[in-house]
């Protein structure tokens, strides 16, 4: 999984889920503080300031978990989104960046593979000049860019794939949503568990 804070924001929130026992997780390919492990449906719950590579050597589900303004005093309100993990590329997405009388301002995040950025085309014109390394991770082999949009309908596009994140945000209140991504050969799967207290 990649994961970068939403654009104009401090940092944001992400929930990790693993679906089996003893799943272990790293950071950045680091070792140390940046490794811990979960036991099937146990979560952690983390801050993150900085686009991050996380893996993890068993399934597991990532949600992000956009701020309120009185978090950093900043336009936006909160919206979660279910991350897509690094496999489930696809090459071509049509959607909608939409505002509103409430929304001010819409943006997206799209990963890329950093060897294919020169390949990637937002509504057909080349956006590789937007697209940054990883910055605790440059070998891990993915870049990002986020780009202020306009409103309307856009399309993304890479022979070798993308995901796309997109979102708004204005006073007291914010959108966001995958863009979408490939499921298939999806062999994942997550059951809703309900504990009685």
């Amino acid at each position: 999984y990649i994961t970068t804070r939403s654009m104009t924001r401090k940092a944001d929130y992400y929930r990790i889920v693993a679906a089996e026992n003893n799943t272990t997780i790293k950071f950045n390919g680091f070792s140390g503080t940046n490794v811990f492990t979960l036991n099937k449906g146990k979560y952690k719950d983390l801050a993150l300031s900085y686009t991050t590579y996380i893996s993890s050597d068993k399934p597991i589900s990532i949600a992000q978990f956009a701020v309120s303004y009185k978090y950093d005093t900043i336009i936006g309100d909160p919206f979660m989104i279910m991350l897509n993990s690094n496999e489930k590329f696809i090459k071509d997405v049509n959607f909608n960046a939409f505002l509103q009388d409430t929304i001010k301002d819409v943006y997206v995040n799209v990963v890329a593979k950093t060897s294919s950025t020169s390949l990637t085309l937002l509504d057909g014109i080349n956006i590789s000049s937007y697209f940054k390394q990883l910055p605790y991770d440059k070998n891990c082999g993915y870049s990002i860019a986020q780009i202020k949009l306009k409103e309307g309908f856009h399309n993304l596009k890479s022979d070798s794939g993308l995901f796309a994140y997109v979102y708004g945000f204005g006073y007291a209140d914010a959108y966001g949503y995958s863009a979408g991504c490939n499921n298939y050969n999806n062999d994942n799967t997550f059951y809703i568990l309900n504990k009685k207290e």
